[in-house]
């Protein structure tokens, strides 16, 4: 398992599909828990419930994030801490709203 250093938004949101093979990990018994799952991947334990709160994220938009168009250079179009504020809703109405509203504003930018 290896999870990128690097600061992009864009390669971190990537990790969504990653968070649900750790979940399923957990669930097959593989692992004990996310501490475990951390030091296997080489992370602090805080970088893996980042990572794991994805899973909350509604499936459109984990499709939406995983499609999102790379970028070559400047900042992101969506930053990592604007997904995981959404990840922490578990309405999945309302983090569509939200994600909607991010696209709002960087369009509008």
């Amino acid at each position: 398992m290896e999870v990128s250093g690097e600061s992009s938004a864009r390669c971190r949101m990537v990790e969504s599909p990653l968070a649900i093979q750790c979940d399923q990990l957990i669930r097959d018994g593989m692992m004990k828990n996310q501490s475990e799952l951390a030091h296997y991947a080489q992370v602090t334990t805080a970088r893996m419930t980042h990572i794991m709160w994805l899973t909350n994220l509604a499936p459109d938009i984990q499709e939406a994030i995983l499609f999102l168009p790379r970028v070559e250079s400047g900042p992101d179009a969506i930053r990592e801490i604007e997904v995981r504020r959404i990840a922490r809703v578990m309405d999945w109405g309302v983090q569509r709203e939200m994600w909607e509203q991010i696209g709002e504003v960087e369009s509008a930018t």
